[in-house]
């Protein structure tokens, strides 16, 4: 069917009629739209009663595990959703003669290991502070310069002249960043270059200079502060 881009306008071809951007940029585009004018919603999970932040008003649960077990029986000794009278864990430790040994630190039921099933399958979707995606993530959002659907679309524009990667002679498939965000770089244009995904994540965080001599640079006492 033929539909106009929320994003651009631009007529395109859809093969589903909930599709609303004509590509991956347009949709970057709405996505970061959406999340300027709508803050994070504040939620409490209807099955393990947890505050969290979700993206939509209608949101129920707060992990894909706790909406498959909603309305889900209750395990006899342990508490947690099951099919049966017991969850699979405490059926086969009852078959063994064994029993619960520790308490769940973080919901204070039982477990037979260092945190019950749900709440570790809870610290799995939730990212810690310090993880090191989460962090590059607050990076790039707090660097000055273009946007992520700007970036994509400066991409787009390579791959479409055929450029080269700026380190070997391959086609360029993503953007690298000369001066590395962790290292006070930016996302202005002067500071983004087309390059192949390998020189890119052999890059990683180091400057030219280091990643052609194998040398590192003196660490840094302090942070850099960006300058308008």
């Amino acid at each position: 069917m033929e539909k106009s881009c929320a994003a651009c306008g631009i007529q395109f071809v859809a093969n589903q009629a909930r599709v609303k951007a004509c590509s991956e940029a347009c949709r970057e585009r709405l996505r970061w739209w959406a999340s300027r004018e709508h803050p994070p919603y504040s939620h409490t999970c209807e099955q393990c009663e947890s505050e969290y932040e979700a993206s939509k008003a209608t949101q129920r649960y707060c992990s894909t595990y706790c909406r498959n077990r909603s309305g889900m029986p209750l395990c006899t000794v342990c508490g947690t959703p099951s099919a049966g009278e017991m969850c699979r864990p405490c059926l086969l430790m009852a078959k063994a003669g064994r029993t619960h040994q520790r308490t769940c630190p973080d919901c204070g039921g039982a477990c037979s290991g260092e945190t019950c099933r749900p709440c570790r399958n809870k610290r799995q979707v939730i990212r810690d502070a310090s993880d090191k995606r989460v962090i590059r993530k607050h990076r790039e959002s707090a660097a000055p310069g273009i946007r992520p659907f700007e970036r994509n679309a400066l991409l787009v524009k390579w791959k479409r002249q055929g450029r080269t990667c700026a380190y070997c002679a391959r086609l360029a498939d993503t953007v690298d960043h000369v001066v590395p965000l962790v290292r006070g770089g930016t996302n202005y244009e002067g500071n983004l270059v087309p390059a192949c995904k390998s020189c890119n994540s052999s890059k990683g965080g180091r400057t030219v200079m280091e990643w052609r001599t194998g040398r590192r640079a003196t660490r840094m006492s302090k942070a850099l502060a960006w300058t308008s």
